[in-house]
C-alpha cells in the first residue's frame, strides 16, 4: 500500500467520525434549518455551534481528514483519491448505528459491500497516471460552473419541504467538493499549472472557496437529515464530479480495473440512496435522525 491510498485511508475514518460528531450536534441543535433562517440567526448558529464540544471536535476530524486527502492528490490520480474516499460513507454509517441510534436496513448493508468492494479494486489500482496535462484555462471554466451551482443550490434549498432541502444542499455539496478537488488536484501538483504566480495562487484560492461552500452547504444538510442519507449523496455527486473532471480535464488514465472500481462505488452509492427513498415512504413523518432506531 502507497503513501497516498494510506493517507486516503486514514482521511476517511477522520472525516466519518467527524461527519457523525457534527450531524448529531446540528441536528439536534437546530433541527430543518434552511438556508434562509441560517442568514437570519447566523450569530445565534454560530456562537451555538462555536461553544458546542461534539461539533468542535468533529469539525478538527474532519479538517485533518481534509488535510489528508488533499495531500493525498499529490501522488495520486483524482478519480482512485475520490472513490476511494466514499468510504467515509461507511465509517459514517457505522457511526450512526453505534452512537447515533440509526437502524441500517438490507439494502444499506448491501451498498456498504458494495463501496468496501469498489474501494478495494481501487486501492489495488492506485496510482497515478504518468502524463497529466495542465488545464489552466478549463480551470477559470470550472470555477464559474461552481459558482453557479452554489448560487442553484442555494436557490434550490430554499424550499420549504425537508426532503427538497436534504437532498439539494447535500448534492450542491457533493458537486463543491468534487470542484475543491479538481482545485486541490493542481494544487498538490504545481506542474499542473502555468508558471506564473497567479497561476500558482489560483487553484489553493479557488479550493479553499469551494470547500469553504461545500462545508457551509453540508452543515445545513445536516440539519434537515439522517447522516446516512446526506453522506451518501454527498459522496455520489463528488465522486461523479471528480471522475468526470479527472478524466476530461487532467487526462487521468481510465483502464479496467479503475473503471470496475469505480463504477461499483456509484452502484453502492445509489442503492444507498434507493434504500433511503424505500425507507422515506415508509416512515413519511419519521425524525430522520431515528428513522428506524429501537426508539
Amino acid at each position: 500500500m502507497n503513501t497516498a491510498i494510506a493517507l486516503v485511508l486514514a482521511s476517511c475514518v477522520l472525516r466519518g467520525v467527524g461527519a457523525a460528531f457534527q450531524k448529531q450536534s446540528v441536528a439536534l441543535a437546530f433541527p430543518k434549518l434552511s438556508l434562509g433562517e441560517l442568514g437570519e440567526r447566523l450569530g445565534e448558529v454560530t456562537h451555538a455551534l462555536a461553544v458546542s464540544a461534539p461539533w468542535l471536535v468533529g469539525l478538527c476530524l474532519w479538517v485533518l481528514g481534509g488535510v489528508f486527502f488533499v495531500s493525498s492528490l499529490g501522488s495520486a490520480d483524482l478519480t482512485v483519491v475520490a472513490g476511494i474516499g466514499n468510504l467515509t460513507t461507511v465509517v459514517s454509517l457505522v457511526i450512526g448505528v453505534l452512537v447515533l441510534r440509526e437502524a441500517i436496513q438490507p439494502g444499506e448493508w448491501l451498498a456498504l459491500l458494495l463501496l468496501v468492494a469498489g474501494a478495494v479494486v481501487l486501492t489495488s489500482d492506485g496510482g497515478s497516471s504518468s502524463e497529466l496535462r495542465a488545464s489552466a484555462v478549463a480551470s477559470w471554466g470550472i470555477g464559474i460552473v461552481g459558482l453557479v451551482l452554489a448560487v442553484i443550490t442555494a436557490l434550490v434549498a430554499r424550499f420549504r419541504a425537508p426532503l427538497v432541502r436534504e437532498v439539494a444542499l447535500s448534492i450542491g455539496a457533493g458537486c463543491q467538493f468534487g470542484i475543491a478537488n479538481l482545485y486541490g488536484k493542481t494544487w498538490m501538483q504545481p506542474s499542473l499549472s502555468e508558471p506564473t504566480w497567479m497561476a500558482q495562487l489560483w487553484p489553493p484560492a479557488c479550493f479553499f472557496l469551494f470547500a469553504s461552500l461545500a462545508f457551509v452547504m453540508l452543515q445545513l444538510a445536516y440539519a434537515n437529515g439522517r447522516v446516512g442519507v446526506v453522506t451518501s449523496l454527498v459522496a455520489v455527486a463528488n465522486t461523479l464530479v471528480s471522475a468526470a473532471t479527472g478524466v476530461t480535464l487532467l487526462g487521468e488514465a481510465v483502464g479496467p480495473m479503475r473503471l470496475a472500481g469505480v463504477s461499483t462505488v456509484i452502484v453502492g452509492m445509489l442503492l444507498l440512496g434507493a434504500s433511503y427513498i424505500w425507507e422515506a415512504r415508509r416512515y413519511p413523518s419519521a425524525d430522520p435522525v431515528l428513522v428506524g432506531s429501537s426508539q
